[in-house]
């Protein structure tokens, strides 16, 4: 019994949520969703998450709020300005 693993365990961790597949299934909503250049941007924000080490868990938050806002919005992020987010 002590040599059991839990499943979703990650380093060590219990995971309750698989952030992973979360993440993955954002990305493919805004690739469907959204423009070319938006999803570019998108991910190339992501990569600074990932070089700032934030967690799986406030990745995926952030990604899913930046598809609901870029749906919203309905317009490419480089051309918006900050009183239409307001």
């Amino acid at each position: 019994m002590a040599n059991q693993q839990i499943s979703g365990q990650k380093h060590g961790k219990i995971n309750l949520y698989d952030y992973d597949k979360i993440i993955y299934r954002t990305f493919a909503l805004m690739q469907k969703d959204l423009s070319e250049n938006n999803f570019r941007l998108i991910k190339k924000f992501d990569r600074v998450l990932v070089n700032e080490s934030l967690s799986d868990a406030r990745r995926s938050k952030i990604l899913s709020t930046l598809l609901c806002l870029s749906i919203f919005l309905d317009k490419n992020w480089d051309a918006t300005n900050k009183e239409e987010i307001e």
